[in-house]
């Protein structure tokens, strides 16, 4: 092999490994990740007229820093940010309790919305919504990127 080759392949290696070591130091990593290449928003909509949605647990793949515990009040609504991967599924798992936007908040039921994405796909998913009251009327609808709570 010519000098010259083996210096070009040379300065080639030094600047791949730079270009890795300085993304990497720039990230938080969990559990010696190194195929995280990004995250994809999604967005919890509070759309109804008299219910609180607090978060009571966030769990999985969201980007850092984690979300806080956090309320979305009525016309409100969070935005998350979730870990994409082009060799692996994500996952990010929000739980809410619903209250009643009155002077006396009532617990009136949960939803648990698990956003995930595979291959930059994004998609959601509700594994459980429960209302525990026969006076209370909600329903939700959600989209590749979003969960919209509302009046039913």
């Amino acid at each position: 092999m010519k000098p010259g080759m083996i210096l070009v392949l040379f300065i080639l290696l030094v600047v791949v490994t730079s270009i890795f070591r300085s993304s990497l130091n720039d990230r938080d990593l969990q559990n010696d990740d190194l195929v995280t290449q990004g995250s994809i928003g999604f967005n919890v909509y509070n759309e109804t007229s008299e219910y609180i949605l607090r978060a009571t647990k966030l769990e999985g793949s969201f980007e850092y820093p984690t979300p806080p515990l956090h309320a979305i009040y009525p016309n409100g609504y969070m935005h998350f940010e979730v870990e994409t991967s082009f060799f692996s599924s994500r996952e990010a798992t929000v739980s809410y309790s619903i209250f009643t936007n009155t002077r006396i908040e009532q617990n009136v039921g949960i939803i648990i919305i698990i956003m995930r994405t595979a291959n930059y796909t994004p998609k959601t998913r509700i594994s459980d919504f429960r209302v525990y009251s026969d006076e209370v009327s909600l329903d939700y609808e959600n989209g590749n990127t979003w969960v919209t709570v509302k009046n039913d």
